[in-house]
């Protein structure tokens, strides 16, 4: 089992060389090490050190990588350290490197939870970038407990952000802005009746009317509810009630492989069918859901809180591609890696304006942060932390490709 993943800065360099399958493998047994570009090795446990102590500011990162096997967690993590690299090439921080370490938390919270506390405990000055809903929130407590800024968190999820957390900082912009993208689409294209998969849980329900809000504002009918359990059950019944609710088009909260099995029981039984629903999806794990879809997810259309990671026409992608190209052109460009990019910019940024790099500094840096990031705008303010408010949207193509 795998522990940890030092990152120690500067983790990127030009003789990284290895290909992406390379990559995703893991080395040995045991208490082994992920074979990633400029990972090393899992090391012995550090002592507690005091936050922003010694020549390099500390930056901690719990990531569900799954021993190598989860393909978005590890271009996440390459993109971070891709900027971190670029960053210490050019000397850090006020001379001092920014080192991130990054543990496995094998997608448990209890795990992920522990493994920031842990960081926390090593010195670590915040956390970044913890991946998905159930994770991004069981890192808000010891984070908090520490007085450490939890800064781009993969997640649109509201609770990250209402009631406001002073401490969470999020990069992405959230779940209502993408809702909000795809049904002034929806309108324009004369799609009135709208469906929404979601759990059947209290925020499922507390999103759902959200959603109803979104909905009702744009002058659209009010939805229909297709709720799953939050152990995966109900997607039989939300079929069934789907096919009863005369719904022209079907969004989701997430939970991709839960869609993805709704939207195959929905098309099997009626393949080709006029009238049928077109199913449209928020960007959380969108590329794996169209990957999974194949041929079904062509005409899908997908929101994307930050631009497509392979075209050029942001500086902040070409700034990306650039740093990408510096570690390894074998390495694929990819929009997780574009996010853990840009959520280091941020963190960089920060760690600039703060009078000192500990977690109190760093807060202060992150305090009132306007910051253009290559053609996108991201800004906290005092009692709301936006982060961006970029929502693109995608069409998935004949071949898969999301084109923007």
């Amino acid at each position: 089992m795998i522990h940890g993943v030092n990152t120690a800065s500067p983790p990127l360099t030009p003789r990284w060389s290895a290909t992406r399958r390379r990559c995703l493998q893991v080395a040995g047994a045991g208490a082994a090490s992920l074979a990633l570009p400029g990972l090393d090795g899992a090391r012995a446990q550090p002592q507690p050190q005091p936050a922003g102590s010694g020549r390099e500011i500390r930056i901690g990162q719990t990531l569900s990588l799954m021993e190598g096997r989860h393909a978005q967690a590890v271009d996440l993590l390459t993109g971070l350290k891709a900027a971190l690299a670029q960053a210490n090439a050019k000397g850090g921080v006020r001379g001092q490197a920014v080192s991130l370490r990054t543990l496995d938390d094998f997608n448990e919270p209890e795990r992920a939870a522990a493994n920031v506390q842990q960081m926390l405990d090593s010195g670590a000055v915040a956390i970044v970038a913890p991946l998905g809903r159930a994770i991004a929130r069981a890192t808000m407590a010891p984070s908090a407990a520490a007085s450490a800024a939890l800064i781009g968190p993969v997640s649109g999820d509201a609770t990250l952000r209402r009631p406001h957390r002073p401490l969470v900082f999020p990069v992405r912009a959230d779940l209502l802005a993408e809702w909000r993208r795809l049904l002034e689409h929806a309108r324009r294209q004369g799609l009135q009746r709208t469906a929404l998969f979601h759990a059947a849980t209290a925020l499922g329900e507390q999103q759902a009317r959200e959603f109803a809000g979104l909905a009702a504002e744009l002058g659209l009918p009010a939805p229909a509810w297709l709720r799953y359990d939050s152990d995966g059950a109900g997607v039989d019944s939300a079929a069934t009630a789907l096919r009863g609710s005369n719904s022209q088009l079907v969004v989701n909260d997430g939970a991709a492989p839960l869609y993805e099995d709704l939207i195959r029981k929905v098309r099997s039984r009626a393949p080709g069918a006029t009238g049928a629903p077109q199913f449209w999806a928020v960007g959380a794990d969108a590329q794996p859901l169209v990957k999974a879809l194949g041929p079904l997810a062509e005409g899908m259309l997908v929101s994307q809180t930050l631009p497509n990671a392979r075209t050029g026409r942001l500086a902040v992608v070409r700034d990306y591609q650039r740093a990408m190209r510096e570690g390894d052109a074998n390495w694929p460009l990819s929009d997780a890696g574009l996010e853990g990019y840009v959520v280091a910019q941020v963190l960089l940024a920060a760690l600039r304006r703060a009078p000192r790099p500990d977690r109190a500094g760093l807060l202060q840096g992150l305090s009132g942060l306007d910051l253009d990031l290559g053609g996108l705008r991201l800004r906290y303010r005092a009692g709301d932390h936006i982060g961006l408010a970029h929502v693109d949207l995608a069409l998935v193509g004949r071949d898969g490709r999301l084109v923007v």
